[in-house]
């Protein structure tokens, strides 16, 4: 199982952590605490569940009227975990940010089976403005589009294929690994 609860760049650890998974016939990833972080460090990460190059959604900025595409690297360092193994990933409410994106664009590509419960949404990009010395306000400034459903998880935030917020996700996850099971 891995842990993660930030993503920061970081081509190296996770190169590593993958080498010492690669002849697993499951994983299982924590995201259950995971702040979100950098995006281009979550697309590196998640490179390494796909076989090629893959379109994981865009962020448009509104006020630039600006789109970035956020893809998988062309390349690993470590060893692909590939396309056909199970991968399992925990959530929780305190699952959001890059997180949340990568989350929901492994679940919508089926490359993934999201078990525990519903992330935060916020698939929303805010910025902070100064109204006064005490006060701020965070103004939404840009929104993620995921590439499979043109669409994202704000507000509702990524719904798990199995639910599980009274018991215990990693439990639950495992079970599904032993038994092979991709999606419920």
């Amino acid at each position: 199982m891995l842990k993660f609860d930030h993503f920061y760049n970081a081509r190296d650890k996770y190169a590593s952590a993958m080498d010492k998974l690669k002849d697993t016939r499951a994983i299982i990833i924590d995201f259950g605490q995971n702040v979100g972080g950098w995006p281009e460090a979550a697309n590196t990460f998640a490179s390494y569940f796909y076989d090629q190059r893959t379109h994981l959604g865009d962020i448009y900025y509104r006020k630039d009227q600006l789109t970035v595409q956020n893809w998988t690297d062309a390349q690993t360092i470590g060893p692909r975990y590939g396309s056909q193994r199970p991968v399992y990933i925990l959530t929780s409410r305190n699952t959001h940010g890059a997180a949340e994106a990568l989350v929901y664009a492994m679940q919508q590509t089926g490359r993934a089976t999201v078990v525990g419960g519903p992330t935060m949404g916020s698939a929303h990009l805010a910025d902070r403005f100064p109204l006064s010395e005490h006060f701020q306000a965070w103004v939404p400034v840009a929104r993620a589009i995921d590439a499979t459903t043109g669409g994202d998880w704000q507000e509702n935030g990524v719904r798990p294929n199995v639910e599980c917020q009274r018991c215990d996700p990693k439990r639950v996850a495992h079970n599904l690994a032993l038994r092979g099971t991709k999606t419920p």
